[in-house]
């Protein structure tokens, strides 16, 4: 009765209890300002957000 481990679900499961995704719409001028941002400070998207976030005081 042993269940053989499947990698991908356990994988698809731990993301579902563990992460959020963030899906945007963006202006294409806006869009560009973020990319250009980015590139100029050698970061990802998600780094920037993650920048963002951590500014955010805890109330």
């Amino acid at each position: 009765m042993n269940k053989k481990f499947n990698q991908k679900e356990y994988i698809k499961e731990y993301k579902k209890t563990h992460y959020k995704q963030l899906s945007i719409d963006l202006k294409i001028k806006d869009m560009e300002k973020l990319d250009n941002y980015c590139k100029k400070n050698n970061i990802t998207k998600k780094d920037f957000v993650m920048k963002e976030i951590n500014k955010i005081k805890d109330d």
